[in-house]
């Protein structure tokens, strides 16, 4: 089955990506923001530096989306 330009398999190779991209974030939001700060408390570390520690991955995914379109990948028609 064809849908416009785009053969099946190079639409099931997209959601195969997307959905680890999905993943990807969950776990990152997952670590981020539930277990990490806690962490960061429970080994003895101010309340300051928890939160800076909780706020880094968060930090490091925006910039990785915000770098992302410089890379130039020709289209795959």
């Amino acid at each position: 089955m064809r849908f416009g330009n785009t053969s099946e398999a190079k639409i099931r190779k997209n959601l195969r990506a997307s959905a680890a991209d999905g993943a990807a974030f969950g776990g990152m939001v997952g670590i981020g923001e539930t277990y990490l700060a806690a962490f960061a408390l429970a080994v003895g570390m101010s309340e300051l530096t928890a939160g800076m520690v909780a706020s880094l991955p968060m930090l490091a995914g925006g910039v990785m989306q915000l770098l992302s379109p410089i890379r130039k990948v020709p289209p795959t028609y």
